[in-house]
C-alpha cells in the first residue's frame, strides 16, 4: 500500500504535455527582460525570429538551403511552436510539418529546446541556438 502511494505521488509530479513523451515541457516565470526577435545560429541552420507580444512568428534555412517556418506562442520563456517546411515536387521534397519548444536563457543569448514531427514535440531531437553576432538589442 505505502508502495502504491509513493509510485502516484511520483508519477502524479511528473508534468506530462500532449506530445511530449514524458519530457517535462514547463515555463520559468523569472520577468523575461530579452526578445525572441532576432536572428539565431542553431544546429540547424540559420533562423529569423519575430516576437510580438506573446507571438513568435519566423522563418529558417537549414544547411541543406530546406526552408521552414515558425509560428508559436510565450508562456514565460518557452515558446511552444509549430513548424512547416513546405515541398517541392520538382526535388521530390514532401512537406514536412510538427511541434517543438525553445526555453529563452535569462540572458537572452541561448535557445534550449526539441522538435517533433506531426503532434509530438519531441521525437525529431534536440534543437539549440545561440544569438548571432548580427543581432542587436
Amino acid at each position: 500500500m505505502r508502495r502504491s502511494v509513493l509510485l502516484m505521488l511520483a508519477l502524479s509530479a511528473v508534468s506530462c504535455t500532449p506530445g511530449t513523451m514524458g519530457y517535462v515541457v514547463k515555463p520559468d516565470y523569472f520577468q523575461l527582460r530579452h526578445s525572441f526577435t532576432g536572428t539565431w545560429d542553431s544546429e540547424w541552420g540559420e533562423m529569423q525570429l519575430k516576437q510580438r507580444g506573446t507571438y513568435v512568428a519566423g522563418s529558417y534555412t537549414r544547411f541543406n538551403g530546406v526552408k521552414g517556418t515558425i509560428n508559436g506562442k510565450l508562456e514565460g520563456n518557452l515558446l511552444r511552436f509549430s513548424w512547416e517546411e513546405k515541398g517541392d515536387l520538382t526535388s521530390g521534397q514532401l512537406t514536412r510539418r510538427g511541434r517543438g519548444f525553445f526555453n529563452l536563457s535569462r540572458d537572452g543569448k541561448k535557445l534550449k529546446g526539441r522538435w517533433g514531427y506531426e503532434k509530438s514535440m519531441v521525437d525529431g531531437g534536440t534543437w539549440e541556438a545561440k544569438r548571432s553576432i548580427k543581432y542587436e538589442e
